[in-house]
């Protein structure tokens, strides 16, 4: 749950998502474990993966079509999944076993040459596995093909595993970008941290 100085469910629902950073130093190689492909959308069965990880991941009801098509940083590239399995995803059903989703976006609220990490999701019996660290490794490489430099993305206080996640990947907390960011990430660290901070 998201906290602050004050209390009240309206102002901590007002609070905006946390923001971290990533620099320009060389990303780790991607080499994904043993039976798991990374797959790039396509249209015959991108829309319905993408919607099944995502509003099973976050338990929302949200289109491919709202949320990524209509968006003008929108290019199949950009969309890429972790398929997980073996023979019986072949490419007529693959949509049955995509596990995992990420995209490599572009906000222009952004400096140029900054990507944009967007919609991260791992289906909860897949999860655990380090599928969330792969499928964003595989997104940040495809930022850098676009000539980004750097990255960045949003998330929620709650999220503590992705951050986890985040933090292994080589991006810091934004402490500057809202009065709360400093107290909220200090308690992040240490529920991380077991309790200490």
């Amino acid at each position: 749950m998201r906290t602050s100085g004050n209390s009240g469910a309206a102002q901590d629902a007002a609070l905006p998502s946390l923001v971290m950073r990533r620099g320009p130093e060389p990303l780790p190689s991607l080499t994904l474990p043993p039976g798991v492909r990374l797959r790039v959308f396509e249209e015959g069965w991108g829309p319905a993966a993408w919607e099944h990880v995502v509003n099973t991941a976050f338990g929302r009801d949200f289109t491919f079509d709202g949320k990524m098509r209509a968006e003008p940083a929108y290019r199949p590239e950009r969309i890429l999944f972790l398929e997980q399995g073996g023979a019986p995803c072949g490419h007529r059903h693959v949509s049955s076993c995509i596990v995992a989703v990420a995209a490599a976006w572009q906000r222009d609220k952004w400096p140029p040459g900054t990507g944009y990490l967007h919609y991260v999701a791992v289906l909860p019996e897949a999860r655990g596995n380090g599928l969330g660290y792969w499928v964003s490794l595989a997104a940040l490489h495809q930022m850098r093909r676009e000539g980004n430099s750097r990255a960045l993305l949003e998330t929620q206080d709650e999220r503590l595993p992705a951050i986890k996640t985040y933090l292994k990947l080589g991006f810091v907390p934004d402490l500057e970008g809202h009065e709360s960011y400093k107290a909220r990430w200090e308690e992040i660290m240490a529920q991380l941290n077991g309790g200490h901070p």
